[in-house]
């Protein structure tokens, strides 16, 4: 193998793989420095800001007419929100004897969150699926999260919590439904910036997900990973007992979070194939039925007293598994169209 094979090799690889080894570099970053950086998580400014902004990128992509077909055949949304929101609380509970008490406690909450505000219609974008689903999903999902989330809680925790409703509906509002209206309206405005937006959707797709590891890091600094508190109560300087007890049960806890995760993309996407879905569809269900937002269940956990360990591992395993499997089935479906090009013509 000669040096520019070598090297058309690695470029190849590198534009594949470029996401992967930002997102492993970004969650390391902001963990070994999560003591220096801190401050930047202190800037709620500048991280509603970036969500504003990937909300807009990825909306500005989306014509129309998709979030209307959507809309008029619900079928793929109303699967994706199903599985979020009943099913992985369901599946929660029924592996929670498996861990611990205060464990069990954390893994019940971070099923009973709604999918993300931004990084599901990231990732959907990025294997190729069809973003507007995971869109709506997080719509859904978010909007329902007052009434939805508070009685999971009670019937499966048997602890009463009230949502701030009024400031996740303004941030809602003001993170998601503006920056989507905004956009929407610029696309049916101006027939050059739809057609900006046609034409360069995967230099856009680019810069959100450079967003997307930008909030990446701010959760990462959050976690401070090698020294996190496994429950509400524990000391900011944990001890020997409380550093062995969290060696023990993080790798059950790992395990149970990527298995619960990885049945519901598996459920999402098998279900679709069942009901037929188009592929496209097919991975908006897998992936937006899956994901759960970090932020608002590393409050909650908090608010009812049990370990965020589970939330952690649960929003690091739906990282690292769905960037694996979206490029994945990127490559996938690149493969079958260059092979079906021929019969075609």
């Amino acid at each position: 193998m000669n040096s520019s094979t070598f090297t058309e090799l690695l470029k190849r690889w590198f534009n594949q793989s470029w996401f992967l080894i930002a997102l492993l570099a970004v969650l390391a970053i902001g963990s070994w420095q999560s003591e220096n950086l801190l401050w930047l998580t202190k800037l709620s400014t500048l991280r509603n800001s970036v969500v504003v902004c990937v909300i807009f990128i990825m909306a500005l992509g989306v014509p129309l007419a998709d979030i209307l077909k959507q809309v008029a055949k619900p079928l793929p949304t109303l699967l994706a929100s199903a599985i979020n929101m009943i099913f992985l609380p369901l599946a929660a509970w029924s592996v929670g004897p498996l861990l611990p008490q205060e464990l069990a406690g954390g893994l019940i909450v971070a099923s009973a969150i709604p999918c993300t505000l931004a990084s599901a219609a990231v990732w959907t974008r990025r294997a190729g699926g069809d973003d507007t689903i995971a869109m709506l999903v997080m719509l859904i999902t978010n909007v329902t999260c007052f009434v939805v989330t508070p009685l999971w809680l009670a019937l499966l925790l048997g602890r009463v919590v009230q949502l701030n409703t009024f400031k996740l509906i303004s941030d809602l509002f003001v993170l998601v439904l503006l920056p989507s209206v905004f956009a929407q309206v610029l696309r049916q405005r101006s027939a050059l910036i739809a057609q900006f937006a046609n034409r360069h959707k995967l230099t856009l797709s680019t810069l959100a997900q450079a967003g997307i590891l930008f909030m990446v890091l701010l959760g990462a600094i959050q976690l401070n990973l090698p020294r996190i508190d496994t429950t509400a109560d524990a000391p900011v300087s944990a001890g020997a007992e409380t550093s062995i007890w969290q060696g023990i049960n993080i790798i059950p806890t790992a395990f149970i979070a990527c298995a619960l995760h990885g049945i519901a993309l598996a459920l999402g996407w098998y279900t679709a194939v069942g009901l037929r879905l188009s592929r496209r569809e097919t991975i908006g269900v897998a992936i937006s039925g899956s994901q759960k937002t970090l932020m608002v269940g590393l409050q909650l956990c908090l608010d009812c007293g049990v370990s965020i360990l589970p939330m952690v591992m649960y929003h690091i395993c739906q990282l690292l598994m769905d960037t694996f499997l979206a490029d994945w089935w990127l490559r996938h479906s690149q493969k079958s169209q260059t092979s079906a090009e021929p019969k075609q013509s």
